[in-house]
Parts: C-alpha cells; sequence; structure tokens
C-alpha cells in the first residue's frame, strides 16, 4: 500500500459513514502531512504506513468519535482493517493497536479525531503552550497573585539597585511607590 492507496482508503470509509466532508479533507489533510512528516525525518514509506494500519481502521475510530459526540449508533461497515491481511506483523500491530484504542491514543479538536497511534508519537499540530502559560492555568488566584506579586518585586528591585548604582533618583521614585504597594498587596494575600 502507498501513501495515495491509504488516503484514498481513508476517504472512501469517511464517506461510506456519511461523515461531513469538511471533518474528512481536515483528516486526509492531517495524515498526508503526517506521512510526509515521517518520510522526511528518515522513516520509510512502508513503516510509517503499516504502523498506521488501514484507512478503514482509522476512519473507524474517527466514525466512533462522531458518533459518540452526536449520540448516534457507532455501527460500522464491513472491510479489511489490517494493512496487509496475509501480514502476521501487520495484524500483531493491528491487535495491540486494537488493545490500546480504549488509552488516550486519539484526540478530537474541534469535531476532527486525531489518530496518534499506540506510543502517541505523533500529536496534533496545535501550538504549544508556554511553561508560564501551564502554570498560570493550575494556579488557584492566591498563587496567581502571589507569583505576579513577586516577579514584580524583582523586577522593581533590579530597577532600584540600577538606579542607584547610576544615581538616577529622580526616575526610581515611581518604582519605589509601586514597590510599597506590591508590599501591601502581597502581605494582603498572604493573610488571607
Amino acid at each position: 500500500m502507498n501513501k495515495k492507496e491509504f488516503l484514498d482508503d481513508l476517504r472512501g470509509a469517511l464517506k461510506e459513514n456519511n461523515i461531513p466532508n469538511d471533518i474528512i479533507e481536515s483528516n486526509i489533510s492531517y495524515y498526508d502531512k503526517y506521512i510526509t512528516d515521517r518520510i522526511d525525518k528518515g522513516d520509510s514509506a512502508s513503516d510509517v504506513l503499516s504502523e498506521l494500519g488501514s484507512g478503514r481502521l482509522i476512519a473507524k475510530t474517527i466514525v466512533d468519535a462522531e458518533k459518540k459526540g452526536t449520540g448516534k449508533s457507532t455501527s460500522y461497515g464491513t472491510g479489511d482493517t489490517s494493512a496487509d491481511s496475509n501480514n502476521k506483523k501487520s495484524k500483531s500491530r493491528q491487535s495491540k493497536r486494537n488493545a490500546n484504542e480504549s488509552n488516550t491514543n486519539g484526540n478530537s479538536y474541534g469535531g476532527t479525531y486525531y489518530y496518534t497511534g499506540p506510543n502517541n508519537e505523533y500529536s496534533n499540530t496545535s501550538k504549544p503552550k508556554g511553561l508560564f502559560k501551564v502554570l498560570m492555568e493550575n494556579m488557584s488566584t492566591k498563587a496567581k497573585i502571589k507569583t505576579i506579586a513577586i516577579t514584580l518585586l524583582i523586577i522593581v528591585g533590579v530597577v532600584l539597585v540600577l538606579g542607584f548604582m547610576l544615581k538616577i533618583v529622580a526616575l526610581m521614585i515611581p518604582y519605589i511607590i509601586l514597590l510599597l504597594v506590591l508590599g501591601v498587596l502581597f502581605r494582603f494575600v498572604s493573610r488571607r
């Protein structure tokens, strides 16, 4: 099986199950890019395609995800779901993949289901979050205020030290006031 056959198989299986065209095209684009990226990284096309299995199996995961979202039946048409029905290695990978399907092997983004494989070796192409954003999402409001206050205190402290070293006292007055306000705010939050 080559990339074109895989993508045609995926597209056909999705159309058979009445998946909307925008979701079909989104998934075709995703898997086309995935296969191309893996080949660009040095993997052979046959290895990448055998890891994915058949387009019908991936279509089944997409169809199931779509049906779960709408509460409809998850029945799926028949067909060969292995990359090569005569290939024992492919069947082994296929059964391993089926066993892992209940884990977090796929992610749904805006109605599109991206299968990431048993080892989650490829994920969606969304922009990664920065460390500060991740920390702020997982903190309580009190912890956020403390973190921001400490960061501002450090910045103001550095500016004050540089100001004294350069003898620019007139420019430091707003920073001194800000430092006092932050100190009061920090004490207020610490007592809560």
